[in-house]
């Protein structure tokens, strides 16, 4: 949807990638390079991103053989704890910044950016990869629909530079107060549960 955007894995170069006639142009596009050393790190790892590009991913240009043997062999990690401990981190940096609340959008949108990687991480550690936005805030932290839905339309606002309304801004004004006060026992609550 208009909420989303296209992320390009290339491995090993850095040519161009035609955007998919079917995919909306106002959709930003953004690539992730990696050279063939720290893909192969990652996949010996079972990097969770990898397993999401491998099985929810498609194929745009490339060896499709070597494509579909990755996939088969491909073994995903069981322990996530670092990388929510990781994200937990960023958390409580951006709690503990003093002006941060006054930027209403770019807080919200940077706290949306690490609690929906930890709530994936979180689903990811009881075998569900879900990497939907809504089920990870929602099921993998304990958020409601309209908290969710309002992180997510922050981030969207904020990344694409959208003009909003004043009501809006009003309302992102006091979804980042509520934060203000809740961060620190919500990134208590999520520590308690790894």
């Amino acid at each position: 949807d208009l909420h989303s955007d296209i992320d390009i894995l290339r491995v090993g170069h850095t040519q161009s990638v035609m955007r998919p006639e079917n995919i909306d142009w106002r959709l930003p596009m953004s690539y992730v390079d990696y050279d063939s050393e720290s893909f192969s790190k990652l996949y010996d790892e079972g990097s969770l991103f990898l397993y999401h590009a491998l099985f929810e991913g498609k194929l745009i240009s490339g060896d499709e053989i070597k494509w579909r043997k990755l996939k088969k062999h491909f073994i995903i990690s069981s322990d996530f704890r670092n990388s929510i401990l990781e994200y937990l981190d960023v958390l409580t940096y951006i709690d503990e910044y003093p002006d941060y609340e006054n930027s209403y959008v770019p807080y919200l949108s940077n706290i949306f950016k690490c609690l929906k990687n930890v709530g994936i991480f979180k689903l990811a550690s009881k075998k569900y990869y879900n990497f939907e936005k809504i089920a990870a805030l929602k099921l993998g932290c304990g958020l409601t629909d309209s908290v969710a839905r309002t992180l997510i339309l922050a981030n969207a606002v904020f990344e694409r530079s959208t003009p909003i309304s004043t009501q809006l801004m009003n309302n992102f004004q006091n979804s980042a107060t509520e934060w203000r006060f809740r961060l620190r026992d919500q990134i208590g609550g999520l520590a308690h549960d790894i």
